[in-house]
């Protein structure tokens, strides 16, 4: 059995021993001070009382209870008659110092659980800006003469992911489209046996050799390393492969990456950075789109995936800490305006905020992150004088707002959505 103590998981017995040692501190104090009366009873000051306020704000109401009946055999034994108002009343603090606890530690972890999502977000946008910043000449280059875009590879990708399956040789095909590179392999790190095992190959399968110094020095520095890089500091050292770049978790080795050949002219520090955040970004967002609920997959083709773990993240939070948040699906008639309307909609959301359109962009879904219903109001009449300038009168009165709150399951509240248009 577990308490959430102060933060951390505190096992019961451990938590018994410290308040025992603290309990009998407490006692050998008081019996120093009065041998007959070493809880303080018939004293000025209940300082036993001060010793139950501070162990259970501290530590929670189940510390509390644990120090009232540590103190039934001292009662017992130092009193004549068991002093019933005493021990009633420690016990009535005890009850309100407990609820207090409950209800600050409660609005400290919803506060937290605010603030993590937050941080998360903006790590996501940052990642995300600087993988776009860094890729956008190379994609627009790759891609300019076909008819298929990263985004759309990367969303099929984490469709399969999704599905269970492991497309790990998909992924190093796209690496190999975009970069050039003509051998290479992906290696996963096996948690159970501390094996590598080669899930993807682009040419030749590469030979892991665990002690190559390019390896090692990878290993040991968490972060990619290449040629160059081995010969500046000691032109003695060589390696079997052009690139090594692994992929950490918490310190936690994934995966690593083996390039024995690409093309010269694509061999430089920043496409094997984009390498490295391409893949970093991937096994980053591995876990969660695997955690997708299998009523929600049924979603998978018609909304994008981060769309629908955004919605299910919210509704941990709700179900969690009742942290409100809502989604406001705008409904359009003319079909002409369907397509600027969701452009102008884009502009006009937050950082934290998510849009998606579906049903050809008849249908604008927003999801606003901590947001009430009446601050969805609030959000809508903002926004409106803005579609009458851009669209007019008529177009607005024909666009049907409507107001959801996350609070039931993300399958059900998304086919809702989507059936409301009927």
């Amino acid at each position: 059995m577990k308490f959430k103590v102060n933060y951390r998981d505190v096992n019961i017995k451990i938590l018994t021993v410290e308040i025992f040692i603290f309990f009998a501190a407490v006692v050998i104090a008081g019996y120093f001070l009065n041998k007959h009366n070493p809880l303080g009873l018939k004293g000025t000051v209940n300082y036993f009382l001060i010793f139950l306020t501070v162990i259970t704000l501290f530590y929670g109401i189940a510390a509390g209870l644990i120090s009232l009946i540590l103190s039934l055999p001292i009662l017992l034994y130092f009193y004549p008659s068991f002093p019933t108002h005493f021990f009633l009343f420690n016990l009535l603090m005890v009850l309100i110092f407990g609820e207090f606890y409950f209800y600050w530690n409660r609005n400290v972890k919803k506060a937290e659980e605010k603030s993590e999502y937050v941080e998360e977000k903006f790590n996501e946008l940052r990642k995300n800006f600087y993988f776009l910043k860094l890729s956008f000449d190379q994609i627009e280059k790759s891609y300019v003469t076909k008819q298929v875009t990263v985004r759309g590879m990367i969303q099929d990708i984490k469709k399969l992911f999704a599905y269970g399956e492991k497309p790990y040789s998909e992924m190093v095909n796209i690496l190999s489209q975009l970069f050039k590179i003509e051998r290479a392999s992906l290696f996963i790190k096996n948690k159970s046996n501390e094996k590598y095992e080669d899930v993807g190959d682009i040419g030749e399968p590469v030979k892991f050799e665990l002690k190559d110094y390019l390896l090692e020095e990878s290993f040991r520095e968490k972060t990619l390393t290449y040629l160059p890089s081995l010969l500046k500091k000691d032109e003695n050292k060589h390696s079997e492969y052009l690139a090594v770049i692994p992929v950490f978790n918490s310190d936690n080795l994934e995966a690593v990456f083996l390039i024995k050949d690409i093309a010269f002219v694509e061999y430089n520090k920043e496409n094997l950075l984009l390498i490295y955040l391409f893949m970093f970004y991937f096994f980053e967002n591995l876990k969660n789109v695997k955690g997708l609920s299998n009523k929600t997959k049924k979603f998978i083709e018609i909304f994008d995936i981060d769309f629908l773990l955004e919605i299910e993240r919210l509704h941990k939070i709700w179900e969690k800490f009742k942290i409100e948040s809502s989604i406001v699906a705008f409904y359009v008639k003319d079909d002409k305006h369907s397509k600027d309307f969701y452009s102008i909609m884009e502009d006009r959301v937050r950082n934290l905020d998510m849009i998606e359109a579906v049903d050809n962009y008849k249908i604008v879904i927003i999801i606003l992150p901590f947001t009430p219903k009446s601050g969805c109001k609030s959000f809508i009449s903002r926004i409106s004088r803005g579609i009458i300038d851009r669209f007019g009168e008529t177009f607005y009165k024909d666009l049907r707002q409507e107001i959801f709150q996350i609070d039931k399951e993300p399958a059900e509240l998304i086919d809702f959505i989507v059936a409301e248009k009927k």
